[in-house]
């Protein structure tokens, strides 16, 4: 049998992180001398992280965080950067290898599936595995989302038909949606608020790099030894973190469980999951992305296809919308969760923050490529001034909002630098220095950096616990929405604007030529038609940065008007 003991800790010094002084933590000592904390947070008016105050004798408590520390937080949290990082990596692996893969089986049409049916799966499933959290113990939905992502991965690695392969990567991608989510709920559940901001530095810098190596991975792996081992790769990473968790992460109920209720049964778990609105917010997703992916590839713009996948979306999205203020409570997205305006500030600045970044990260390679002639692997090493300003970013500013307690002054400062590096890539030319555009890219990194996890670090922070999940899951939706809208929104500002200015600066380049393969800009002899076609392609590129400028606009109104301009070292307070 356990016995309580209540301390009062004047100063508790955490392996990561700092707890504030006065903090009042009830340890329950167990038979085997373990010791759980169990702490009492305190709220706002848009809702805590934890209970305002400690429930009275004779009132139903709820689930709070189970802190890790040491060693077990250390490999737990290591094995769950180990599934970040396969994950990022999954979704500019292939970016190299599609050649290949076509090629040795046969179906190039087909092709664009291989990474469409990833994307929407991961991005539909996060809302998905948002209200799964709030059913189930995050240990074993995390340890499920990375069994789909390895046989996924297996399944692609062996598949003998195209068919075959799409089934893997839809496969992953349901898997990647938990792996995501499941690790910033684990973090909600095992670190206090004030950690936090540092481990979701970590892992947003962990996805920000991998994004930007994956290309060069998958170029090394599928020249050397085969496509196929762009999946086989996942497999022994995954495995490591399995062991991680399956043996240092404990098992306890979703935040926010009301102890003392009645036990619900699989049966009535699985009947309360809102199986219409996953299914409506897959069927969004997947008529939102297909047009966006097939537009001036497969069909046109104007194309009736194009535009009645664009009509289904929306009407998707209205039936959506009605039945989950039908279902209130027990919907997929609950509405009223969007009546706490941190929530919808941070899906603002999310929105935006993963469109820019997804933006700049295709376009710029392409001013290297087309315009400079550098090879794709070195396009790849021109984007690491923007990737390194970035990753530091998302690294210090976690550390210093750690230390601080503050992270509302890094998302105000945050658009000012996106606005001015987005302005001065709309300046590059053709002819520009290149220490002119490594600086324009490292204030664009500066811009991205500090938005890329702490629009999580708001939301989790006032949040009501039992809402942190679901909360977590549409932000995080919204992010990778933004990032898919940013490059259909850039790739028709390409195709239209490269036509108008070949035909405004080179008018005897054969344009239709150009966007079917830009190389041929620089096979061009010297002269006036060449330098013409250059300045025309660099000027349409101007176009897709400048985006940056207005966007940034819209993270600044999102943050000072909706984002809650909190302390977290009050948070950590019991």
């Amino acid at each position: 049998m356990s016995t309580s003991t209540v301390y009062d800790v004047k100063t508790t010094i955490e392996e990561i992180g700092t707890i504030p002084s006065q903090s009042r933590v009830e340890i329950e000592v167990l038979q085997d001398g373990e010791e759980r904390e169990n702490r009492a947070g305190s709220g706002d008016e848009e809702g805590d992280e934890h209970n305002k105050e400690t429930a009275s004798p004779g009132e139903p408590t709820l689930q709070q965080p189970n802190h890790l520390h040491g060693i077990r937080l250390v490999f737990v949290f290591v094995g769950m950067v180990l599934a970040v990082f396969l994950v990022a990596l999954d979704q500019t692996l292939l970016s190299v290898a599609q050649t290949a893969i076509a090629t040795d089986l046969k179906a190039l049409t087909d092709i664009s599936w291989v990474i469409t049916s990833f994307f929407c799966t991961q991005a539909a499933f996060m809302l998905v595995y948002g209200q799964l959290l709030t059913l189930w113990p995050s240990k074993w939905l995390f340890l499920s989302a990375v069994v789909l992502f390895e046989v996924g991965s297996l399944i692609s690695a062996v598949a003998p038909l195209m068919d075959v392969l799409i089934f893997g990567r839809a496969l992953s991608g349901v898997g990647a949606a938990g792996i995501f989510i499941c690790c910033l709920t684990i973090l909600a559940e095992t670190t206090s608020i004030r950690q936090r901001p540092m481990l979701f530095g970590i892992l947003g810098a962990t996805f920000a790099l991998s994004s930007v190596i994956g290309p060069l991975i998958g170029g090394a792996l599928t020249d050397s030894i085969g496509w196929r081992w762009c999946f086989y790769i996942n497999l022994p990473v995954g495995g490591v973190t399995v062991i991680a968790i399956v043996f240092l992460l404990r098992a306890t109920p979703p935040l926010g469980k009301q102890h003392g209720a009645r036990a619900t049964t699989w049966l009535e778990k699985i009947c309360s999951i809102d199986i219409i609105g996953a299914a409506l917010s897959l069927a969004f997703t997947i008529c939102l992305i297909l047009p966006l992916q097939w537009a001036n590839v497969t069909y046109p713009w104007n194309s009736p296809k194009i535009i009645g996948l664009f009509c289904t979306a929306l009407a998707i999205l209205i039936v959506f919308i009605g039945w989950q203020w039908f279902l209130k409570e027990k919907a997929l997205v609950p509405l009223h969760l969007f009546g706490n305006k941190t929530v919808v500030g941070s899906s603002v600045v999310t929105f935006f923050c993963f469109w820019n970044l997804l933006v700049f990260t295709y376009y710029i390679p392409y001013f290297y490529e087309n315009v400079r002639g550098k090879s794709s692997a070195m396009s790849g090493v021109a984007l690491l001034p923007m990737m390194i300003a970035l990753v530091a970013m998302t690294m210090g500013g976690g550390f210093i909002i750690t230390m601080t307690g503050h992270y509302w002054p890094w998302m105000v400062a945050a658009p000012f630098f996106l606005a001015v590096g987005s302005g001065l890539m709309y300046m590059v030319r053709y002819d520009s220095h290149n220490s002119f555009v490594i600086g324009a890219q490292i204030l664009v990194g500066l811009g991205v950096g500090p938005l890329l996890q702490t629009p999580i670090i708001a939301t989790q922070a006032t949040s009501d616990v039992r809402n942190i999940a679901k909360c977590t899951s549409i932000v995080s939706y919204l992010q990778r929405l933004g990032g898919a809208l940013g490059v259909g929104v850039a790739s028709a500002i390409f195709d239209t604007e490269l036509q108008l200015q070949l035909a405004h600066r080179a008018p005897a380049v054969d344009a239709h030529a150009v966007q079917q393969n830009a190389t041929v800009l620089l096979d061009l002899p010297a002269g006036p038609a060449r330098d013409g076609a250059l300045a025309a392609y660099t000027y349409t590129l101007n176009y897709i940065y400048i985006m940056g400028a207005p966007t940034a606009f819209f993270v600044l109104l999102a943050v000072v008007f909706f984002v809650s301009h909190k302390s977290l070292k009050s948070r950590s307070r019991s």
